[in-house]
């Protein structure tokens, strides 16, 4: 309850703004992922900070939901490309 909100819509919209952004877990995961970019006919695969992909977890979301995340870190490893690191999350730290 906010007595900055004269409308009644604004409110209800912030409202449900609030529960979609609130109603999944809050999860990170921790991914090592092979740099294909490195490999011929696979240029175009670049991994960047803040790009959204899909994760599937039926633990956390149940069968056949996908989650939006977000690209938060990644790791490259110049010696042995197998051993680099891609973190998601599916929330945004408030800063």
């Amino acid at each position: 309850m906010s007595e900055d909100y004269v409308d009644d819509d604004k409110y209800y919209n912030d409202a449900l703004s609030v529960i979609y952004n609130s109603c999944y877990p809050k999860v990170a995961y921790t991914i090592n992922a092979l740099a294909l970019n490195k490999i011929s006919g696979y240029e175009n695969f670049i991994f960047g900070l803040g790009d959204t992909t899909f994760a599937e977890d039926p633990i956390f979301f149940g069968d056949n939901l996908r989650v939006e995340v977000i690209i938060t870190e990644t790791s490259e490893n110049l010696d042995d490309g197998s051993k680099n690191v891609i973190k998601v999350q599916n929330f945004k730290n408030h800063f």
